[in-house]
């Protein structure tokens, strides 16, 4: 049976993507050519200069940090 994937809401309620495995979804933070997949995306979680920065203090990454929102999945 198939599920929806749960989706990603930075701080601001921008749409950061989907927590999925699925590599070839253009919305997945696993798709390395996607928006929200690649490291090189300004959109991206998996940017290290961007969303993704372990400084920054709404980015996931940071331990210290207040995250983002998850919405979904089933």
């Amino acid at each position: 049976m198939a599920t929806d994937a749960p989706r990603l809401y930075d701080r601001e309620g921008h749409y950061r993507g989907k927590l999925s495995t699925n590599t070839l979804d253009p919305d997945s933070i696993n798709n390395p050519l996607g928006r929200y997949g690649s490291p090189l995306s300004p959109d991206s979680l998996n940017n290290p200069l961007g969303p993704g920065n372990a400084l920054n203090p709404d980015s996931p990454r940071n331990r210290l940090g207040n995250g983002w929102r998850i919405e979904g999945g089933r």
